[in-house]
């Protein structure tokens, strides 16, 4: 889902049009037909294509989404109606839990611990994190939504984000990219490592209605007034603090390139040259 979606803001950026042959019922189509996208992004359906051969497969492409901004659409079509995105003041909130698997208790982490924290595990938390942020939701007036479950359609997801909800907030994934996309803030969990130099979560969220939580037991010091503060400042791009955004190299992409190349394998480094030759004046986030 959200590498599909990154993958065709990053196409949409290139200034061309760019010719994709998927699967008939794939997410490229369903996001062409949602956020209304033009001729430059052309769909060729194969029954049967299997792993995107034309071009690049998206989860080979996410990390390259930096250089480009988020599309941001003023109208989406679900269920034959065009609605407004970007609308304030809206009174329920997402919650995203464990790409809409079960809450996990602090067991669960500790047996897997040691087995190198498998993905996607390693961006999920405990049910004590969870429980914290439902209390923080309703504290500050929301009425609490999970919708990131696998069983509720494209569609569905759109019209409640977008009608219903005034942010989202939980693990780091495929229903935040959707955020940025429909300009609703995302208060994203960090994932479970100890971070390096760089932060993987930012680069993949070049988006200034963001905030990153670094350490969840930061959520024990929030207060009600402190969420909505944070959300009404992310809603005026304002109170991001992304590491790239904020740093004094932003928007100079050469560390990141060279960092990114040094550390990834072949065929990472051939999606890389991909979108390079298509990207002239490459900025972080296109800014």
């Amino acid at each position: 889902m959200g590498d599909t979606l990154i993958a065709m803001c990053l196409f949409n950026s290139l200034g061309q049009p760019v010719h994709i042959t998927t699967s008939i019922d794939s997410w490229y189509a369903t996001w062409k037909r949602i956020f209304n996208i033009g001729d430059q992004i052309q769909l060729e359906p194969v029954a049967g294509s299997g792993m995107w051969p034309n071009p690049p497969h998206p989860k080979h492409l996410e990390s390259f989404k930096v250089f480009s901004r988020y599309d941001q659409f003023d109208h989406v079509t679900v269920f034959g109606q065009s609605l407004h995105t970007g609308r304030r003041g809206k009174k329920s909130a997402a919650i995203l839990i464990n790409d809409g698997n079960y809450v996990k208790d602090d067991q669960f982490f500790a047996n897997i611990q040691d087995k190198t924290d498998p993905y996607p595990f390693i961006k999920f938390h405990t049910k004590k994190t969870y429980d914290t942020i439902l209390n923080l939701v309703q504290s500050a007036g929301y009425d609490p939504m999970i919708i990131d479950s696998r069983d509720i359609s494209a569609d569905h997801k759109v019209f409640l984000l977008n009608e219903l909800c005034d942010f989202v907030i939980g693990y780091e994934g495929g229903m935040c990219h959707l955020a940025h996309a429909l300009k609703i803030p995302a208060i994203i969990l960090p994932w479970r490592v100890e971070p390096g130099e760089y932060h993987v979560t930012d680069f993949l969220h070049l988006d200034k209605r963001t905030y990153f939580i670094r350490n969840a037991k930061e959520l024990d010091s929030w207060t009600a007034d402190y969420l909505v503060d944070l959300v009404n400042n992310l809603h005026n791009e304002t109170g991001y603090n992304n590491q790239w955004m904020i740093s004094n190299t932003f928007p100079d992409p050469s560390e990141f390139v060279e960092h990114f190349r040094r550390g990834s394998d072949k065929k990472f480094a051939m999606q890389l040259d991909w979108v390079l030759q298509y990207t002239t004046q490459p900025t972080l986030g296109g800014y």
